[in-house]
């Protein structure tokens, strides 16, 4: 586990979802979750967010966290707020 500077600790080992697409994408983020993983690494910058939060839906996981752009970059379609 890692402790960030609010006291809060975060798994270190995390699954990356910087490559994944589409159904591949949902289904991995699936996978992991159930093989126990609690650390998915996401990004609004993967354009990918729609699936991989289809993925975690599926697994019933109650809070996620995600790198956001600066406010001044263009904001994808499926970032909702």
């Amino acid at each position: 586990m890692i402790q960030l500077n609010n006291g809060i600790s975060i798994p270190q080992m995390g699954v990356g979802t910087w490559t994944l697409r589409g159904e591949t994408a949902r289904l991995n983020v699936c996978l992991a979750l159930q093989a126990g993983f609690r650390h998915i690494d996401t990004a609004q910058m993967y354009e990918n967010e729609s699936e991989v939060g289809q993925g975690i839906l599926k697994d019933h996981i109650r809070r996620i966290t995600a790198k956001m752009a600066p406010p001044s970059a263009p904001v994808p379609s499926a970032t909702r707020k």
